[in-house]
Formats: C-alpha cells, sequence, structure tokens
C-alpha cells in the first residue's frame, strides 16, 4: 500500500502516515465494539493501510535527520520497537484479563489512546513542510536540487528546516 499510495498517487510520507493513524484507531475503535465474527471479517477493511505508519515513519526520519545521525536514529528506533512490544504485549494482556467479562475488545482501546493523537502530529508536519516551501517559494530560496541555478554552501535534503542563504554569483 505504501508503494501505491507514495509512488503511484504521489501523496506524501506525512499524509500516507496519517491515513495509516486514522485507519488503526477507526480499527481499534471497531475491534473493541464487534461483537460477531462477520464484524470481525469486516475489520480489515478499516485496518488496510496500518502497516503504512511505520514505513512512512521511517521515510520522514531520513529526511528530518542528518545523513550523518541516521545510523543512530535506526538503533534507536529498532530499540524502541522491542521495548514497544514488550510493554505493549503486557499492557494488551493485563487488560484483556481484568476486562473479558465486561467488553472483551476493551484493550483494543489502548491502540486508540495511543495512536490517535499521531493524526494531529502528522497533520503538522504536512503543514510544516508545505509552509516551508511556500516561504522558500515566494522569496525565490529553493533547495539546491529544485534550483540548480542557485548554490549554497551546504545541500540540504530536509523541507522541514532552514536553508542556508543562497550564494549569489
Amino acid at each position: 500500500t505504501s508503494f501505491f499510495l507514495s509512488k503511484q498517487l504521489k501523496i506524501s510520507d506525512e499524509i500516507i502516515g496519517m491515513l495509516s493513524s486514522i485507519s488503526q484507531t477507526l480499527g481499534a475503535l471497531f475491534y473493541t465494539f464487534a461483537y460477531t465474527v462477520s464484524l470481525f471479517c469486516i475489520g480489515p477493511l478499516l485496518t488496510i493501510f496500518t502497516c503504512a505508519e511505520t514505513i512512512s515513519t521511517k521515510s520522514l526520519m531520513t529526511k528530518l535527520v542528518p545523513k550523518t545521525e541516521l545510523s543512530q536514529i535506526a538503533a534507536v528506533f529498532g530499540i524502541a520497537e522491542i521495548m514497544v512490544s514488550l510493554v505493549f504485549g503486557l499492557m494488551y494482556n493485563g487488560l484483556y484479563e481484568i476486562t473479558i467479562n465486561i467488553l472483551p475488545g476493551a484493550f483494543y482501546l489502548i491502540t486508540f489512546v495511543f495512536i490517535a493523537p499521531t493524526i494531529p502530529l502528522f497533520l503538522w508536519l504536512y503543514m510544516k513542510r508545505t509552509n516551508n516551501y511556500e516561504y522558500l517559494n515566494e522569496t525565490n530560496i529553493l533547495p539546491y536540487e529544485k534550483s540548480p541555478k542557485l548554490k549554497s554552501k551546504t545541500l540540504s535534503s530536509s523541507n522541514y528546516g532552514t536553508i542556508e542563504e543562497p550564494l549569489q554569483n
């Protein structure tokens, strides 16, 4: 899904991440209150974009972090993924054990609580990137890749940060 959305439809990583977060939150709410097997079979239609969040987050990471620090950030991501699986596994099991007689799907609410705040974060990243690009376009200071006639001391591959003043010939 990520390849199709980003390469074929040209949707930005931030929007893909936001779609994935929305998909996960809707799916979590749906699974929480699903009471028949047929409803559980419909659930995957809501969560079809779930896997795209990991890919879009890592893609955004490579755009935001300087190339010299990518290996360090990748290591932090790897450790965080392991820790999250350990902690959330225990949380899911504990909540399921407590609520099995009341609301068996209550443990899906953990997913909702932790994923829902990422929707505005992806939206904020998208707005920051588009506003920064509009500012750069208005002032005729575009990244070197977009405007080859301008030369800069350093080339920035990030659309989020500031770009040094170009050297005028």
